[in-house]
């Protein structure tokens, strides 16, 4: 949970299925686990949110920083320099 900036109790609770996680939230575990792209979507569909759609800048940004393992504060930095909002 370390990897994707989360409370450990949180972290915790979402993986054991007592709360549910917000869209971004999936975004930082799925960096947090090198997850690729397709990986990615499995996980976000699982949590009821929207794949990601490279038609979407922010999610093109994301979808680039996945396939090329960023990591988090890779994905964020990129995020930040074409003026989209953060995952954290």
């Amino acid at each position: 949970m370390h990897e994707a900036q989360l409370n450990p109790t949180f972290g915790y609770q979402v993986f054991m299925g007592k709360r549910g996680a917000g869209r971004d939230t999936v975004l930082r575990i799925a960096f947090a686990m090198r997850l690729t792209p397709r990986e990615t979507n499995r996980a976000l569909q699982a949590a009821r949110a929207n794949a990601l759609y490279p038609k979407n800048r922010r999610d093109a940004i994301l979808i680039y920083c996945l396939e090329h393992e960023t990591g988090l504060m890779g994905a964020n930095a990129a995020l930040y320099e074409f003026g989209e909002d953060l995952l954290c």
